[in-house]
């Protein structure tokens, strides 16, 4: 069973595009950020188990996992977080973990990870922050939908969320040659319609600019607001393991009457399926 925790962050973590970031390596890095907190710059070390624990992760191939923390932390390193001055005249970048090793040792398989001290203010002696259930997030299937619910979640108390279509585009990281239509029905409908569960009566208006075409200005994502003191441990009703996590845990308990290499097609299939 999935280990239910409470992840808790500086919202300006969800500034950052995580579009390159397949559905499972979402899970892993936002497992990681969970653990870390009130952490301030101490080395923690994750074991292989206790990372698919929180992950909700069940292929029990030990390389793919191996292949997962790789791939993971490679493209966590072309991402970056940055400030501003309000002058304009000064700005600065820095990738949030300083340090990422991993050891396969006889003393079993496990990442070493330190965060930057630049990122510290992150996870540490946050006075706003976005929380939500990490089982939560994990339980959902595409990207995109990862993605709304971190944003959304930001505005949990309120029930209110808007968000220009520039900026949405980006922090989805939609694809810059899909159509507006497209993007509706590939995207946002079925994103919506994924986080019915976790966001009581959600909808979604788009708001048109009062020009030429009518072009579209923003999304307004609206919801009952939930209290401050929402008990986060308690599942929302309708959670259910994902069809990808399903499926692949049914086909590897099939155990040698299946060969590797058609292992490898479903899980490459499935993986497909589910990105963007």
């Amino acid at each position: 069973m999935a280990s239910n925790e409470i992840t808790k962050y500086d919202q300006e973590l969800d500034t950052i595009p995580l579009g390159k970031l397949k559905p499972n390596e979402i899970d892993l890095f936002f497992s990681i950020i969970t653990k870390m907190r009130d952490k301030r710059d101490d080395k923690i070390r994750f074991y292989f188990d206790e990372l698919k624990a929180l992950s909700d992760y069940h292929d029990k191939n030990s390389e793919r996992f191996l292949n997962l923390v790789r791939s993971t932390y490679k493209k966590l390193m072309t991402l970056y977080f940055g400030s501003r001055s309000k002058s304009g005249l000064r700005e600065e970048y820095f990738i949030i973990f300083s340090e990422f090793t991993i050891d396969c040792d006889d003393y079993g398989q496990y990442v070493d990870v330190q965060i930057y001290d630049k990122a510290i203010p992150l996870l540490n002696d946050l006075t706003t922050w976005v929380r939500y259930s990490l089982r939560e997030l994990t339980s959902l299937r595409s990207a995109y939908s990862k993605t709304l619910f971190r944003l959304i979640k930001g505005f949990r108390t309120t029930g209110y969320y808007k968000i220009k279509k520039e900026d949405f585009n980006e922090l989805m990281a939609i694809p810059k040659s899909y159509s507006q239509s497209l993007i509706n029905a590939r995207i946002v409908n079925p994103s919506v319609e994924e986080l019915q569960p976790y966001f009581k009566n959600l909808r979604v208006k788009k708001e048109y600019a009062k020009t030429k075409g009518n072009p579209l200005k923003s999304y307004i994502f609206t919801f009952t607001p939930e209290p401050k003191d929402a008990d986060d441990y308690q599942i929302k009703k309708g959670y259910k393991k994902s069809p990808r996590k399903e499926i692949a845990t049914n086909w590897h308990s099939k155990g040698s009457n299946i060969a590797k290499s058609d292992s490898d097609y479903v899980n490459n299939l499935l993986e497909t399926l589910e990105e963007k």
